[in-house]
């Protein structure tokens, strides 16, 4: 089937999952109520208020934000791969995921031990996330340095920050168990739809100038030295791709926790599915990641309430590990038989 055609039905399929998952959870609504409430809404009539609390203010913006998120996560994972040159590389093998998990708790252990209130979180996943970042690719790549050195920087911050996390966990006692869920997952308490937007926005962009190096990242499949004989900085090119897809990564981990193994198995299964031109593979990769992330979050929302009371679910990371070992053996053996 023509590339172009699969990924234009791929993107139908991701808003047809939209409208369903609108209608998934402790109160099921019909597809049919689903679009007359949209339709209502956008329209300005009247709409059926129960209908709208649910569909518009609780389901909508938390759709949104697993699509967004996963598709961030899937394409960083394959940022990741190309520019490292390593299957196994995803979004947190340069130590995002353990900065962030120590902001977190860095900012419960502040707002309990000294300000004796409860305070917003985001800040301080964020910035503890850029911190490493900044760092990770100040002492890493401000020379010409091999990529088994730029990840063993990466896992050296990892080890670093899960050191003062333990340490803090250790501190907080019963509240390190709100840390702990959060570094599982959750879209339980997304922002401000305000918030969702802006942040839309950025990653937009973001995608679009990521898909302009499609041509560069296609060039990455070889060494670096006949990147160099193409007129393209193979540092440069890394150095800017990475910190785009990593602060990306921060973002969406500082608001919803560390979601694992989307990074690593999208973008396998978009090769497996429309071949190693990223021209096809970016928006692939996007669609596959929004898709499969908001596939687990149903599930995630869903699966407690039909065995005990509503309002309870499981972390997404939970779902995402289950649904992706299986995925990963199979990519591992299929790599293995090959060398």
């Amino acid at each position: 089937m023509n590339k172009k055609l699969l990924i234009i039905l791929s993107f139908f399929t991701l808003i047809l999952l939209v409208v369903v998952s609108l209608g998934i959870g402790s109160i099921n609504i019909s597809p049919k109520d689903i679009v007359a409430t949209l339709f209502n809404k956008i329209t300005n009539q009247e709409t059926n208020d129960i209908y709208e609390k649910i569909v518009i203010n609780t389901r909508l913006p938390r759709i949104l934000l697993s699509i967004l998120v996963g598709g961030i996560l899937a394409l960083s994972g394959l940022i990741y791969q190309t520019l490292l040159k390593n299957p196994l590389a995803e979004p947190f093998t340069l130590g995002v995921s353990s900065s962030v998990s120590f902001g977190i708790a860095l900012g419960i252990f502040i707002s309990d031990f000294f300000l004796k209130t409860r305070i917003s979180l985001f800040p301080f996943a964020f910035f503890t996330g850029l911190i490493a970042t900044i760092l990770l690719f100040h002492f890493a790549m401000k020379s010409n340095i091999s990529l088994f050195t730029l990840i063993f920087f990466g896992i050296s911050i990892q080890y670093f920050f899960n050191a003062f996390l333990t340490l803090l966990l250790s501190l907080l006692g019963d509240r390190s168990y709100e840390v702990l869920m959060w570094m599982f997952g959750t879209f339980a308490n997304p922002p401000k739809a305000l918030y969702i937007a802006i942040f839309y926005i950025i990653s937009l962009i973001a995608f679009f100038y990521i898909f302009l190096q499609n041509k560069k990242l296609d060039l990455f499949y070889l060494s670096d030295d006949i990147v160099k004989s193409s007129g393209i900085n193979p540092q440069s090119t890394r150095r800017v791709l990475l910190f785009i897809v990593s602060v990306l990564t921060i973002t969406s981990v500082s608001i919803c926790g560390i979601i694992g193994f989307i990074g690593l198995i999208v973008p396998h299964l978009a090769r497996l599915i429309f071949g190693n031109r990223h021209k096809f593979l970016i928006p692939a990769t996007i669609i596959l990641g929004a898709i499969i992330l908001l596939i687990s979050d149903n599930i995630a929302r869903s699966f407690v309430s039909m065995f005990t009371d509503y309002g309870k679910e499981l972390p997404i990371g939970v779902v995402t590990s289950i649904l992706g070992t299986p995925l990963f053996l199979y990519f591992l053996v299929k790599n293995m038989r090959r060398t």
